[in-house]
């Protein structure tokens, strides 16, 4: 039985021996050329031609189609011409690699660091905003925000990919922790004061949660609430105002428990009925 158009491409993409490629498809004559990178990696271009004509005739330039790499057996960042022959997976295309690479150097700076404070160097750029704002504009607002959430604070460094070059990606293709460590190191080397800035406002957003946990009140009341709807999309919510009473039903969203919460004339403060209901009660 005689090969696929497919089962073509995939043969002459993996042999090294044979530089191009010769085939017809949707009445237009192609010729898949071999440009070998490295001795684990190849790049193919594509010429095109119509009808009895010779693509290498016309004089044009070829068409970057895609990478193959030897050590995968795989082909990468396929164009959309040849991909609809062969049919390459989304996850071997650049976008996806590139996020595979941030995602594995992100987790490799949590690694490095292990809460402990990084050598500062002149690459080091100076974090958006000083202690003095932090503690005076910032620490309450998240120490909240972790105390409704019953979580901790974490570095979750966000390593960006951008642009990859050539030579990044076949490394990104042929060995992802390699290129990872390398922006991983970079990051840290770049970001050092701002790393350092988190592990020291770290302890002061903990010690503010325990402030929190250890008050009765209503920021207990907010989060007994966000607990009580976590999973609902309408809540019904009994407002009580001068002996008088309106019992609705709202969207669930549209109640504000997220921000930090100080009651003055006119607000409201929400709890938690026995029955399940939301009790809006005058403050």
């Amino acid at each position: 039985m005689a090969e696929s158009l497919r089962e073509q491409v995939m043969a002459f993409l993996s042999d090294r021996s044979r530089m191009e490629l010769r085939f017809t498809h949707d009445r237009r004559n192609h010729i898949l050329i071999r440009s070998p990178f490295d001795e684990d990696t190849d790049f193919f271009y594509l010429l095109r031609s119509h009808g009895d004509a010779d693509p290498h005739d016309l004089g044009g330039a070829a068409d970057f189609a895609g990478i193959y790499s030897h050590l995968k057996y795989q082909a990468y960042t396929v164009c959309y011409e040849l991909n609809k022959l062969i049919d390459v997976p989304e996850e071997n295309g650049k976008h996806f690699i590139s996020k595979q690479i941030s995602q594995m150097a992100s987790d490799m700076v949590v690694l490095a660091i292990h809460d402990q404070p990084v050598e500062v160097t002149e690459e080091s750029k100076e974090p958006s905003y000083d202690r003095e704002y932090f503690l005076k504009y910032q620490l309450e607002e998240r120490a909240y925000e972790h105390f409704l959430m019953r979580t901790v604070p974490e570095m979750k460094p966000i390593v960006p990919v951008e642009g990859i070059t050539a030579e990044e990606f076949v490394i990104a293709i042929n060995h992802p922790r390699q290129l990872a460590e390398i922006y991983a190191r970079r990051y840290i080397r770049k970001r050092a004061k701002a790393l350092n800035q988190f592990l020291w406002e770290k302890p002061q957003i903990i010690a503010r949660i325990a402030e929190l946990e250890a008050t009765p009140g209503e920021r207990h009341y907010r989060r007994a609430i966000r607990e009580s709807i976590h999973d609902e999309k309408m809540v019904r919510m009994l407002v009580t105002k001068d002996k008088k009473y309106i019992d609705c039903r709202i969207e669930a969203g549209v109640l504000n428990l997220q921000r930090s919460f100080q009651p003055e004339c006119g607000q409201r403060l929400l709890s938690v009925m026995e029955d399940g209901r939301l009790q809006q009660e005058g403050v």
